[in-house]
């Protein structure tokens, strides 16, 4: 029985985190590849180069709200968020939109340890 490759989305595929994590998606032989990226990013080498190794490109914004984004991730087994830290409140959208089509599993990017209260702002935001 042939089985089909799981389907990874990284979000964040073409800063430093996510092209780690496509390069080794890619090494491994296990896995298709899909990148998100905001479509201001299509005109980037990293962009260009993941596609010639065969990742495919779909253009998403963790802005763009739940339904697009729910279209965008359609056939999406496991979603990677590797997102700057400025962005880690913006993937809510994204997780409701995963569970909505049923994504199996998402890693969100959490980027920080946490810190007593007064010690990182974004840490005492997320837990209020």
């Amino acid at each position: 029985m042939a089985t089909t490759k799981p389907l990874i989305c990284v979000v964040g595929a073409t800063g430093n985190t996510g092209k780690n994590i496509v390069d080794d998606l890619l090494k491994s032989a296990k896995f298709r590849v899909v990148a998100f990226t905001r479509p201001s990013s299509s005109p980037k080498p990293d962009v260009e180069t993941m596609c010639a190794r065969g990742v495919e490109i779909r253009h998403a914004d963790l802005l763009d709200g739940v339904e697009k984004l729910k279209a965008a991730l359609e056939g999406i087994d496991v979603v990677i968020s590797a997102v700057t830290a400025l962005s880690i409140l913006d993937q809510k959208d994204l997780v409701r939109a995963a569970k909505e089509v049923g994504v199996k599993r998402f890693i969100p990017c959490d980027f920080g340890t946490p810190g007593a209260k007064g010690v990182r702002v974004l840490f005492d935001d997320v837990r209020t």
